[in-house]
C-alpha cells in the first residue's frame, strides 16, 4: 500500500494458486474414460473365450473382469453354473474353465497322479494316499475331474482347444472392425472451409475475401475443411502469395484471387476465422457481473445463440454485427 511523504509505493498482488492436476474433475474424468475403454476391450476379449468355450461344451466356472486376488471383488453373482464378477485389480480379466491350469508343470503332475489312482482302482489295488487320512488331496480330485469329465477343457479335441484359445484375439479384431465401420458411417465433426470473420487490415481483408465466402482450392489442391486450408497456407508461397478459388454467395462463377499471408504470428496467417456457430462454454457460459449473468432464464453451458433481437445468427460474425448495432 502507499505511504505518505513521497515514500515508496507498495503493490499488493494476489496470486491464485493452481490446484494439483490430480485434484481436478477433468483428470479423474479422463481416468474414468480410460478404465471404461480398457474394460470394454477386456470384456470383448474374454467374451470371445467364454462364448466359444460354451459352444464347444466346456464348463466355465468363472467369468471375471479384473482379478479377484485374495478373494477381493467389487461385484459377484452366480448365474447357472458360472460365477460372474468384477475383481478388485483392474488389470485384465479371465474365464476359468474346468480343466484349465495356468501352471502346465503342476497340471501334468496332478494328471499323472490321477491316472495312477484310476489305474490302481481298475486293478483292484488300494490307491496311494495323496492327502490326509489316506484320502486324495483336493488337487488330485480336481485333476481327476478335469481328466475324466466330458465337459473338461482337457477332454476336448485339439481343434476345439485351439478355437477357444484364439477366440479372444479374433473377437477383438471383429470388434475393432465393427467400431471402425461405425466411426466411418457416423463421421467426425469437421469445420467447413468457409469464412466466418475477416480481420480488418490483414491479408484476407486486403485481398477482398468476404464473410460467407467458401474456399474451394488453394493453389492446385482442393480443400474441404478449415484445417486443410490452414495447413495449405502455412506451406504456401509467402512472398508471391497463395492463389485461391472461392465460391461467393450470389456469384455464379468461382472467384479467383491471390492472398499474401502475413507474418504477424508464429505461422503465416491470412486473418480469417472459421464459420462456427456461437456456442456458450460448457464450464463457464457467462462472465459474472455482466448483463448475461442476470438473464432470465439463465444461460446454460452448451447453449447455441440462434438469433439476436429477432435477427438470425448463423456464425460469430452475425453475432458480432448485432452486438455492434446494440452497443
Amino acid at each position: 500500500m502507499g505511504q505518505g511523504g513521497g515514500g515508496p509505493l507498495g503493490i499488493e498482488v494476489i496470486v491464485a494458486a493452481q490446484a494439483p492436476f490430480w485434484l481436478s474433475l477433468g483428470f479423474w474424468y479422463n481416468v474414468l474414460l480410460v478404465l471404461v475403454g480398457l474394460g470394454l476391450v477386456i470384456f470383448v476379449h474374454e467374451l470371445g473365450h467364454f462364448v466359444v468355450a460354451k459352444l464347444c461344451g466346456v464348463k466355465c466356472e468363472k467369468f471375471y473382469l479384473g482379478f479377484d486376488i485374495f478373494g477381493l471383488r467389487l461385484v459377484r453373482f452366480q448365474w447357472g453354473e458360472t460365477e460372474y464378477g468384477v475383481g478388485i485389480l483392474p488389470l485384465g480379466g479371465y474365464v476359468k474353465m474346468l480343466g484349465q491350469e495356468d501352471n502346465p508343470a503342476r497340471l501334468r503332475e496332478e494328471l499323472e497322479r490321477a491316472r495312477a489312482r484310476r489305474a490302481d482302482a481298475s486293478k483292484g489295488e488300494s490307491p496311494q494316499p495323496g492327502g490326509p487320512n489316506g484320502l486324495p488331496s483336493p488337487e488330485e480330485l480336481a485333476a481327476e475331474e478335469a481328466l475324466f469329465d466330458p465337459r473338461s477343457y482337457l477332454a476336448k479335441s485339439v481343434p476345439s482347444r485351439m478355437a477357444i484359445i484364439s477366440a479372444g484375439v479374433v473377437m477383438n479384431v471383429v470388434f475393432a472392425f465393427l467400431c471402425a465401420m461405425a466411426a466411418y458411417s457416423l463421421g467426425v465433426f469437421q469445420i467447413a472451409c468457409g469464412v466466418g470473420e475477416v480481420a480488418p487490415g490483414e491479408a484476407a481483408w486486403r485481398a477482398n475475401l468476404r464473410v460467407g465466402d467458401r474456399i474451394e482450392r488453394i493453389g492446385d489442391k482442393p480443400v474441404k475443411r478449415f484445417s486443410e486450408m490452414q495447413a495449405a497456407i502455412s506451406v504456401g508461397d509467402i512472398d508471391q502469395g497463395v492463389p485461391m478459388v472461392i465460391r461467393r454467395p450470389g456469384v455464379a462463377e468461382p472467384v479467383r484471387l491471390t492472398v499474401v499471408p502475413d507474418r504477424l504470428r508464429a505461422i503465416p496467417t491470412i486473418g480469417i476465422s472459421n464459420p462456427r456457430c456461437p456456442v456458450l462454454n460448457a464450464a463457464a457460459p457467462v462472465v459474472p457481473g455482466t448483463p448475461a449473468a442476470q438473464a432470465e432464464p439463465a444461460f446454460q453451458g452448451g447453449d447455441r445463440i440462434v438469433g439476436v433481437d429477432g435477427r438470425p445468427v448463423r456464425i460469430y460474425a452475425d453475432y458480432h454485427a448485432q452486438e455492434a448495432l446494440h452497443s
